[in-house]
């Protein structure tokens, strides 16, 4: 288990705000991990770091994490989507916790929409080999629409209509053809395998 000063020291951040953003959760998350202990997820993700950071392993897998944020709520328009940083994980890890080894890159979100699930400014990983169709029916996926990108839960229902939904009560819920996306102006992006933890 990981202290707070051990997130610290893994990170190079020493501000508990600047820690909350790049593990995407809410500063209050992380004075609670003071008294609670970090996140298993947090804990995994900085098990990671700290081997990379050790010794540099060309096998390892680096995933591009994208300077833009997926809505989780109403439209975050997003015009350029350019590389901010990269994350490394070994192989093992991202298959274990991923599901894949390739195809994946990172994201924050914005918007409450999928909330308590994903608070604002939550961290996701998103594999696009899952582009274009839906393999687990009721899981997150990344889903652009016009200019927008948005995280939702996806469902087939019968006749090849999506039950697109949101976690939280209030959010938008609506239906569409997976036959008619490209009508419609909607792409499947890829599916979340793995988000920032709130608390």
């Amino acid at each position: 288990m990981y202290s707070l000063d051990d997130v610290k020291r893994i990170t190079g951040l020493s501000e508990q705000k600047d820690i909350a953003e790049r593990f995407g959760v809410k500063p209050q998350a992380v004075t609670n991990w003071i008294t609670l202990g970090v996140p298993k997820k947090v804990c995994l993700l900085l098990q990671e770091i700290e081997k990379f950071s050790k010794s540099y392993n060309p096998d390892h897998i680096r995933v591009p994490v994208y300077d833009v944020r997926a809505s989780a709520g109403p439209g975050a328009i997003n015009h350029h989507e350019e590389i901010a940083d990269w994350m490394s994980f070994s192989p093992e890890f991202a298959v274990t916790h991923f599901g894949t080894r390739s195809g994946l890159v990172c994201m924050k979100t914005a918007g409450n929409s999928m909330e308590p699930t994903l608070s604002p400014g939550a961290l996701i990983v998103v594999n696009t080999q899952e582009c274009g169709r839906i393999a687990r029916d009721g899981a997150m996926y990344l889903l652009r629409m016009g200019d927008t990108l948005s995280v939702k839960r996806v469902t087939r229902n019968i006749g090849g209509i999506l039950d697109v939904t949101s976690d939280n009560p209030e959010g938008p819920r609506y239906q569409v053809n997976l036959n008619k996306l490209a009508e419609n102006d909607i792409e499947i992006v890829g599916r979340v395998v793995f988000h920032g933890v709130m608390g």
